[in-house]
């Protein structure tokens, strides 16, 4: 019996033991969770169509408070995004509370001497009100040797939250003999771009180390006189400069010729995701080619750029063009000697202000600090041992009215503010946290294979899945919206996709399609889903279903008094009535079914610089106008030659669209004008031939059924027959004709003959005699 009663106790004992280990095991956190407890992903599908998000489910599960600055990394494609927990918590839209920061402040003093016996990190502090409106601070730094070591590489960050506020690159000693390129540029050059204005920067976007100094080289070559050539850095925050960009002051001047590089200064420390651009800050008159730049065209690319110049713009995916874009940033010597200044180091304006004033509440922050007296925290780090010394503090602020200063440092132990709940689930009690994997907008532009992998605290996750078309994952009522999204976008009479299927005559199949699957409509729901797909498919089957654009090039192109046919004559002078803007792609016709066309697209935009009324067009093309499609019909083709007729008025634009079915030369299609004669003058007191009553009343008498028109030609012949017996009476006969003759000099300019003239003038009401005299005078 008593042998019983002791087995209990000790079972007792033994289960009270277990119960007291796994409470001290949950309170040192995650080391009671297993790597899949911590960390799990889940996708929707292991399929998803090209350029649509990846959508799925990523749990973390927390039994412990954790630091808001904790990583959590995100690699597709071998580009990893990292996000701190708070960073990823804000982006997926769930709520966190923290802890406020617990420092103990003690060994006030007016200089502290921190000293590193090797690589890591310490902690000082100054005291503050809560709610002060702090205005200043700045202190002494020097730094000196132990064991033979200096400091180096030294990070100051003030209020202990994860933010770099100074950093020490140290002293520049050369550029890095390593080139960064965009992750997508090979060393194969296939094709050749144009910069033709002052209106894009084209660029590769890169990661940048830590610098202060960039040298920026690129590859190409002046054509003509006019351009300045430049380079330029533009910061990508977000990582995706589709997104947008920031900065543009941080600027070089490329040389027109000799070695093709430049040197970037920037004010303070850069590092992460920027775009190397190059550009030019002038333009010919007209527009014409400035440069031009060898391009990587081996595959596709997503790190190649063009991008407005103009602020808050986005910038554009080049497709298939990589730049001979180079950065090289700075090496330094970090290690600190002697007095090191405070103000120069800084990792943005203001950087150690702007810290004091978030921590302690100043406006327009919140504030960190939970406590009425502030014990701000300043964590240094140093990757090397080495002593510091901090002094002469003069940290200014206002509270309650009255300006004051503080000049003391404080020796302190500091908790960081951790996360104690999220979307009020506290952690310590154990919570999962489900985070919508689309928030992040991962997507691919490429099929193929894939894995997403998400490192958290030390254990990963990661999941494989593949990208293919649309066609090939949607369902039978997605496959009808998306072909009756696509296939509308095609039938916009604006859009370039429009102008293809019209040459192709491609249009009214595109129409019939959509009729056809308007119909299928009715039946989502009720007839089985395999039949209702395979009915979708074979409507679409032999349906243009991508139009595939790429190895564009655009020019402003100009004419040669070579390129103007003999017939025409002698007309290179009046080719500056027009500009002329051409592009040229190839394009690939993708059918539903998988079959391809490939074609050439030119396109032409011609502008007025002049008023043009029935002037001609003439396009000469490579090869018979039989052998290529077009937009819209010409007046006449004869051979290579085809004939447009053009009324624009100044700064007005016409379009012209060619296909063709072999490769031909955007240079080869000459676009040559023939202005004629100018536009009538409403209002000159002449009825010219291009005039009507309609058109022109004030000019061209109108027809009623009392004719008044002969009574006023009457009247007006009469008086003119008067004038000129008076005239000739006074020996004044010469200016008899004035008013006339200057209206006849005024045509002739105009470009209108002797027998449009009198015509003109004839119906005007006008003797044939005085006509005779008036155009005798006027010299023709």
């Amino acid at each position: 019996m008593q042998k019983k009663q002791r087995n209990i106790i000790v079972l007792i004992l033994l289960c009270g033991a277990i119960i007291f280990a796994l409470q001290n095991l949950n309170s040192i956190g995650y080391a009671i969770l297993n790597p899949e407890d911590i960390i799990s992903l889940s996708l929707d599908t292991d399929t998803f169509a090209v350029a649509s998000p990846i959508t799925g489910m990523l749990t973390l599960t927390f039994n412990n408070d954790i630091s808001p600055s904790t990583p959590i990394s995100f690699t597709l494609n071998e580009l990893t995004q990292t996000f701190t927990l708070t960073q990823l918590l804000e982006i997926t839209n769930h709520s966190k509370e923290t802890l406020g920061m617990e420092n103990t402040a003690t060994a006030e003093e007016a200089m502290k001497k921190i000293k590193f016996e090797n690589a890591g990190s310490k902690l000082i502090g100054v005291k503050v009100p809560r709610y002060a409106e702090v205005s200043k601070i700045k202190f002494n730094l020097f730094a000196s040797q132990n064991n033979g070591e200096y400091p180096t590489a030294l990070t100051i960050d003030i209020g202990n939250e994860g933010t770099i506020d100074w950093l020490y690159l140290g002293s520049f000693t050369q550029y890095n003999l390593t080139k960064i390129t965009g992750k997508d540029l090979d060393t194969s050059k296939e094709g050749t771009g144009y910069i033709q204005d002052n209106t894009t920067y084209y660029c590769e976007l890169m990661n940048i180390p830590k610098t202060k100094q960039l040298r920026i080289t690129a590859d190409y070559t002046k054509i003509g006189n006019a351009g300045n050539i430049k380079a330029v850095l533009l910061s990508v925050p977000s990582g995706n400069p589709k997104i947008g960009w920031t900065g543009g002051s941080n600027t070089c001047d490329l040389p027109e010729a000799g070695d093709k590089f430049c040197d970037i200064n920037v004010d303070y420390t850069i590092e992460g995701n920027y775009l190397a651009c190059i550009y030019s800050t002038e333009q010919a008159n007209p527009v014409t080619k400035l440069y031009e730049t060898p391009l990587d065209t081996s595959d596709t690319t997503q790190t190649a750029f063009t991008c407005p110049t103009m602020q808050d713009s986005i910038c554009q995916t080049t497709g298939f063009s990589d730049f001979y874009i180079y950065a090289q940033p700075g090496v330094y010597n970090n290690q600190l000697q002697g007095n090191i200044s405070t103000t120069l180091w800084e990792t943005s304006p203001d950087a150690m202000l702007t810290a004091v004033k978030y921590y302690v509440g100043s406006e327009p922050f919140n504030g960190i600090c939970k406590t009425d007296n502030c014990i701000v925290p300043i964590n240094i780090t140093s990757a090397n041992a080495g002593y510091l010394n901090f002094s002469a503090l003069n940290l200014e602020y206002t509270y309650n009215g009255v300006a004051q200063q503080t000049s003391t440092f404080f020796d302190i132990e500091s908790r960081e503010a951790n996360i104690t709940s999220i979307d009020g689930k506290k952690l310590i009690e154990g919570a999962a946290i489900d985070i919508a994997i689309e928030r992040l907008n991962l997507t691919e532009e490429a099929i193929g294979d894939y894995t997403l992998t998400i490192n958290f605290l030390n254990e990963s996750a990661e999941k494989e899945f593949s990208i293919k078309s649309s066609v090939e994952v949607l369902n039978a009522q997605e496959l009808i919206s998306e072909a009756n999204t696509r296939l509308s976008n095609f039938l916009t009479s604006s859009s370039e996709e429009n102008k293809i299927l019209t040459m192709l005559d491609k249009g009214q199949t595109v129409k019939q399609t959509l009729e056809d699957l308007n119909k299928l409509k009715d039946q989502i729901g009720f007839t089985d889903e395999a039949t209702l797909l395979k009915e979708v498919k074979k409507i679409l089957e032999q349906t243009p279903w991508e139009i595939i654009k790429k190895n564009t090039k655009n020019e402003y192109l100009t004419i040669e008094s070579t390129d103007i046919p003999q017939n025409l004559g002698d007309i290179l002078d009046q080719q500056t009535a027009i500009t002329v803007k051409g592009t040229s792609r190839t394009i690939i016709v993708k059918n539903y079914n998988g079959e391809e066309s490939s074609y050439t697209l030119i396109h032409k935009q011609i502008t007025a610089n002049e008023d043009l009324s029935s002037a001609k067009i003439y396009e000469e093309a490579p090869t018979a106008w039989t052998n290529i499609l077009y937009a819209a019909r010409p007046t006449s083709i004869s051979g290579n030659e085809a004939v447009y007729e053009l009324s624009l008025k100044q700064g007005e634009t016409q379009d012209y669209y060619y296909l063709s079915t072999s490769p031909v030369n955007l240079e080869d299609f000459k676009t040559i004008i023939l202005p004629g004669k100018a536009a009538a003058e409403c209002g000159n007191n002449i009825c010219e031939d291009t005039e009507t009553t309609t058109s022109c009343p004030a000019d061209c008498t109108s027809s009623s059924s009392f004719p008044w028109g002969t009574v006023i030609i009457v009247i007006i012949i009469i008086g003119v027959i008067l004038l000129s017996l008076y005239l000739y009476t006074n020996q004044k006969h010469k200016k008899t004709f004035d008013p006339i003759t200057k209206s006849i000099q005024t045509l002739k300019t105009k470009g209108y003959n002797k027998e449009q003239i009198f015509q003109a003038f004839q119906r005007k009401g006008w003797a044939e005699k005085e006509i005779n005299n008036a155009i005798k005078k006027a010299g023709l």
